[in-house]
């Protein structure tokens, strides 16, 4: 039997593909070649407006219909600083104020407990479909079958900020600071129209660098 985390994850798979008006809608074409997977890094801030959109427009889709050819990073950060000596307190200064601070937090101690790649593309979006991820950390955490307790530790804890000051290098790696937030990152490298494109269609940008797929 299915688990209640299977069954609402589907639900959101097909709630993805089924609300997409025809025009949309793409065919995935298999073809014979083999291909690696493609690494994408997605630089976000939890209370941003156009990751908001990103995450709920454009992941859901694109993760549906191609999971299984990429492999997703979630950094939450954005265009958020520290301030404060680093041999001593440490403040996060975030975009977006204080709240999403917070919000970046709690998503990276709950991303560090899911090691289901299916689960965490669930997770962020739901945890992003409102107006503070914090009340909305418990509800998306149940729906996944993720203790928060666990993420509620890591918060209070060195933990929580180690994992922010390492999604703070991770992020200052591909730009200091950020042009853009989100920012779609593939293999490592930054490119200005995969950017671009990116923020349109999503699941058009990932099916262009896999020679193992075809979208029509």
């Amino acid at each position: 039997m299915f688990g209640r985390s299977y069954v609402a994850l589907a639900a959101f798979m097909l709630l993805a593909l089924s609300s997409l008006p025809a025009s949309q809608q793409k065919t995935i074409v298999k073809g014979n070649a083999s291909c690696d997977k493609l690494k994408i890094g997605i630089y976000y801030e939890s209370l941003c407006p156009d990751s908001i959109r990103f995450v709920l427009t454009q992941l859901p889709r694109a993760y549906a219909s191609l999971k299984e050819y990429i492999d997703i990073t979630f950094v939450p950060f954005g265009k958020a600083y520290t301030k404060g000596d680093p041999d001593g307190d440490i403040e996060f200064v975030c975009q977006h104020g204080q709240i999403e601070c917070e919000g970046n937090r709690m998503q990276s101690c709950a991303l560090s407990f899911i090691p289901d790649p299916d689960k965490r593309a669930q997770f962020v979006p739901c945890v992003m479909n409102g107006t503070d991820p914090r009340v909305l950390g418990p509800k998306c955490a149940a729906e996944i079958g993720l203790n928060y307790g666990d993420v509620e530790r890591c918060y209070a804890t060195d933990e929580g900020l180690n994992l922010q000051l390492q999604a703070q290098s991770d992020t200052y790696a591909i730009q200091n600071p950020l042009n853009f937030v989100p920012t779609i990152v593939y293999n490592g490298d930054f490119n200005q129209d995969l950017q671009d494109s990116s923020l349109s269609d999503f699941e058009g940008t990932i099916c262009r660098q896999l020679p193992c797929v075809s979208c029509t």
